[in-house]
């Protein structure tokens, strides 16, 4: 089940590194710190999978992926 509108699918999204992997998203106006279960999946479109948690501690599933300069949603639940 998304919790995400399917159009929200393909948005933008605030992705920050350290050490090459991904430790925060911003999506929506809502920060989220990547708390573990980084996946990184090589491909046409390089994409991580992570579980990341909001300020209020609700946690997350997200699936980004990189395009041109940037990164956006492929999913959330």
């Amino acid at each position: 089940m998304s919790l995400l509108h399917p159009s929200s699918a393909g948005s933008p999204v605030g992705l920050w590194f350290v050490d090459g992997v991904p430790v925060r998203l911003v999506h929506d106006g809502t920060r989220y710190r990547v708390i573990d279960d980084r996946l990184f999946i090589d491909g046409p479109h390089d994409s991580w999978q992570f579980r990341a948690q909001d300020e209020w501690g609700r946690t997350r599933y997200f699936e980004v992926r990189s395009v041109g300069l940037g990164w956006e949603l492929v999913r959330a639940s």
